[in-house]
């Protein structure tokens, strides 16, 4: 026995609505063009704003952790995901390409700060996954530098 294909008001089956989700779906997570040197210093401030958020939640869960208010599982998804989020992020902007020359010279300025806070992050969650008290401490101080650039980053880009 063979099917007809089940077709709605405007015509198109139901394969074809399928589709057409898939795609839009699949585009959806796709990262658009910036073309404008303000819209791309625009997202640069966004990252930047991300990432310190990151770090001001590790740097949190990490305290009360030390300070034995939480347990270590708590500190451990905590700061996981603040690695993850500043991760995201800046793959993202990293993804973009910059529209103009002035914009080529800002993403040459942050790219570096931009990894060094996520990789102060990386530091802090395997310290955590450790459970290593003294390497928090320390991972607590790594994460002061790149917090004062990101600090710097968003005042001069907004």
């Amino acid at each position: 026995m063979v099917m007809a294909p089940v077709r709605g008001r405007t015509g198109r089956s139901r394969f074809q609505l399928l589709t057409l989700a898939l795609v839009c779906a699949a585009m959806s997570g796709c990262v658009g063009p910036t073309v404008t040197e303000d819209g791309y210093r625009n997202k640069v401030a966004d990252t930047a704003q991300q990432l310190s958020s990151a770090i001001t939640s590790a740097d949190l869960a990490v305290r009360l952790h030390l300070d034995q208010k939480t347990i270590l599982a708590l500190t451990d998804v905590t700061v996981s995901q603040a690695e993850s989020d500043a991760e995201s992020a800046t793959t993202a902007l990293f993804s973009r390409q910059p529209p103009t020359r002035d914009a080529v010279a800002l993403y040459e300025r942050v790219r570096q700060p931009f990894q060094d806070a996520v990789d102060a992050l990386r530091a802090v969650r395997i310290a955590v996954r450790r459970d290593d008290r003294e390497a928090l401490r320390a991972g607590l101080a790594g994460l002061a530098l790149p917090a004062r650039d990101l600090d710097a980053i968003q005042q001069a880009t907004r």
